[in-house]
């Protein structure tokens, strides 16, 4: 079990394939497994890079680093460890934060970006839903540290998917539904308070100028009925980089890298194979 210590926590990960390395990280609450369909289809020509951020998976749940700037940096220190000097940079939903704040903190290490419905930019929210929705993520945190996620289970499931694919895929949301049912979460929840402490930085007049300084071809993707980071926000997200296209995935929720994993990676190996390494 591939394991190694980054900036004083025990992380997890592992590598599939050979080629010029792709580097993803998962979404809040999730772990290498939200992968499942692009591991055996991208290790035919990328080295595949997967792990699982601090609190997540098999990895330590350390007593603190919950913050993109830290997750940011666990991966390239990840990226020391494993000596790779550049590498295609992707992620859904949180790892989508990650992966456009590691091209911020990192350009020299970043060839490209592949931002599924992407987290870290709050746009289209008042200040009262914003502290709503700041008042249901502290909820889900305090369950989660007293009881586990399992009493949250179906209403993550309700947020990730659609109503349609949960209906004729019961056996994938299954799998999704036991990596839910089995996290005691208390990494869970410290990711939640470490990353939301300050949402104020995640606020479009925070981070829209910020994104204009990324240079890399970047490729934005969005399930048509994602709720958490909806249509809008991606589209503000493609206005704001230079060199990034905007692709919608029909019917899908927010996790389309497993809802409709054919046209996901479809789209993401056209958009690798153009860009000059």
């Amino acid at each position: 079990m591939p394991q190694t210590i980054l900036n004083g926590a025990r992380i997890y990960y592992q590598e599939h394939g050979r080629g010029f390395p792709l580097v993803l990280a998962h979404g809040l609450g999730g772990d290498h497994g939200m992968w499942l369909f692009q591991a055996p289809v991208f290790k035919t020509k990328y080295r595949v890079v997967l792990w699982d951020c601090r609190g997540h998976g098999r990895s330590e749940v350390a007593a603190d680093g919950y913050s993109i700037e830290q997750y940011v940096e666990d991966q390239y220190a990840l990226l020391e460890h494993l000596e790779i000097k550049r590498a295609h940079i992707g992620g859904l939903s949180m790892g989508g934060w990650i992966a456009w704040s590691f091209a911020l903190a990192h350009p020299e290490a970043t060839a490209s970006l592949t931002l599924s419905d992407s987290a870290g930019i709050l746009t289209g929210m008042s200040e009262a839903e914003r502290q709503q929705s700041q008042k249901l993520f502290e909820v889900s945190a305090a369950i989660a540290e007293k009881q586990g996620r399992k009493v949250l289970a179906e209403n993550t499931l309700a947020l990730m998917f659609s109503a349609k694919f949960l209906e004729t895929k019961p056996e994938i949301a299954a799998l999704v539904r036991n990596q839910i049912l089995a996290d005691p979460g208390l990494g869970y929840a410290r990711a939640i308070r470490g990353l939301f402490a300050n949402w104020d930085k995640s606020s479009a007049e925070e981070v829209l100028p910020r994104l204009a300084r990324i240079s890399v071809p970047t490729l934005i993707l969005v399930g048509e009925l994602d709720q958490l980071t909806p249509l809008p926000t991606q589209q503000a997200l493609q206005r704001a980089i230079p060199n990034s296209r905007l692709e919608v995935i029909p019917g899908a929720g927010h996790v389309p890298c497993i809802e409709q994993p054919e046209l996901w990676n479809r789209l993401v190996l056209e958009f690798l194979a153009g860009v000059q390494v």
